[in-house]
């Protein structure tokens, strides 16, 4: 079989294209992906579980949380409690303009048990408030995750893609060396000259170096993987084996179901609504400030005191005194601040209609995203189709070319040229095929969930 019908076999399976590898185990685990291989799922569950960046946006759930349970607690009165001790030693003092004189040290202790209660418009929308900021939150956490699983996703195919260009580099290493011979043969029995042999081993130099480079882009690519998986890369991370496989299959998405989906459900813009919703009670709130507070409290006190010179404390510290119980309610009713109020609302509202305005940019931004990206893959499904025929093209040049020079009729450079024609093509289809993907995800991301 042929170089470009070899290709063009395995060409719709993309991992197909990748250069065989070996498994290798590596001495360092890899958790939670296997060290033999992994799979997509297996760096997506590990970077939702390791990604630092992610693991950020978590941590804000909690607190959001709490701020909930918080909310309702201010409906329940506040309670404190309280004592002490203290020591009066002797000597004078100066009590309303008289001196008075202590003949002996003193000691007291005290306590004090306090209830108390409020009730204004920051409590009543409190609990509002509250779960609207943790909608919110929630939205923000679950558009990262989208994020993340695209990036994860597509850092997962440039691995791929890396991997099919060390392929198409190492074929071409592999084509240039037999030319090389081939100048070399030639030489020797006077068809060709020293030229022919120097441009050949300067193509294979080229295509050599192009190996080194595309190996290393894979490495790169690997680590830019691990990384966002949350993980060290364990040992021998450079062979190990990506396992899933992405078919290419013609796109068959509806734009306007795409686009109702993504009105629905895109994480963006359930976050902007919330917000939104956040500053519409925050507005209630400062609005509130208008209306009365009502406070309540409670207390119980008592006391002890001595002193020192007796010869029995007797009563300190648990012999208390107990104060009379109090009991205190009344209403407070704001008239006049120098317009502190006023400012405050119309900063609220500024930011509620800031907020409104946003939910509507992030509409129109989703809804250009998925219009764009459903273009793309429409143009790179088309792309793959063009590259193909232009890789086969590529290849009967190159078996022409090759052909013209075993007979004497071609020269070196046009030989050479025609090698590197064919590496152009093979690596513009291998990149057509993975742009395909590419662009497969970069949709999914603008809708806001997985279709495939």
């Amino acid at each position: 079989m042929t170089h470009w019908k070899r290709l063009l076999a395995v060409g719709l399976l993309v991992p197909g294209l990748a250069v065989a590898q070996q498994s290798t185990t590596p001495t360092a685990t890899l958790e939670p992906a296997p060290t033999a291989g992994v799979s997509l799922s297996d760096a997506i569950s590990s970077a939702l579980a390791n990604n630092p960046e992610y693991q950020q946006w978590l941590n804000n759930e909690s607190p959001a949380n709490m701020a909930v349970k918080s909310a309702y607690a201010t409906f329940i009165p506040s309670a404190s409690i309280s004592g002490g001790f203290n020591y009066t030693g002797s000597g004078s003092s100066n009590f309303g303009g008289t001196n008075v004189v202590k003949t002996s040290s003193s000691v007291g202790s005290n306590y004090s048990i306090d209830l108390g209660w409020n009730l204004n418009g920051r409590v009543l929308y409190g609990p509002a408030q509250s779960r609207a900021n943790l909608r919110a939150t929630k939205e923000q956490i679950a558009a990262a995750n989208i994020q993340l699983r695209a990036a994860v996703n597509t850092q997962y195919l440039n691995v791929l893609q890396t991997n099919a260009r060390i392929d198409v580099v190492t074929q071409q290493v592999a084509r240039n060396k037999v030319f090389l011979e081939l100048a070399k043969a030639r030489y020797q029995v006077g068809q060709a000259t020293m030229l022919d042999v120097r441009q050949a081993e300067v193509t294979l130099g080229q295509s050599e170096v192009d190996q080194l480079v595309a190996r290393q882009q894979n490495a790169d690519a690997r680590l830019q993987l691990y990384q966002l998986m949350g993980v060290t890369p364990p040992d021998g991370f450079e062979t190990t084996v990506l396992t899933d496989s992405f078919p290419v299959v013609a796109p068959t998405y509806s734009l306007d179901s795409l686009l109702n989906t993504a009105a629905l459900v895109n994480p963006n813009i359930l976050a902007a609504e919330a917000s939104a919703q956040v500053s519409k009670f925050n507005l209630s709130v400062v609005k509130s400030e208008y209306f009365p507070t009502l406070r309540a409290s409670a207390g119980w006190n008592g006391y002890t005191q001595q002193y020192t010179g007796q010869d029995t404390l007797q009563t300190f510290p648990w012999d208390f005194t107990t104060q009379p119980f109090q009991v205190f309610a009344g209403l407070s009713l704001p008239i006049f601040d120098g317009l502190q109020r006023e400012t405050r609302v119309s900063q609220a509202k500024a930011t509620r209609d800031d907020a409104t305005e946003q939910v509507r940019a992030q509409s129109l931004l989703v809804r250009s995203q998925v219009t764009s990206r459903y273009l793309a893959i429409s143009a790179a499904y088309q792309a793959i189709a063009v590259a193909e025929a232009n890789k086969i093209a590529a290849a009967d040049q190159l078996r022409l070319a090759q052909d013209r020079y075993r007979l004497g009729q071609g020269t070196a450079l046009e030989l050479s040229d025609s090698e590197g024609a064919v590496q152009r093509a093979d690596g513009t289809y291998v990149d057509a095929i993975y742009g395909y993907h590419k662009a497969v995800v970069a949709l999914q991301e603008a809708v806001g969930q997985p279709f495939r």
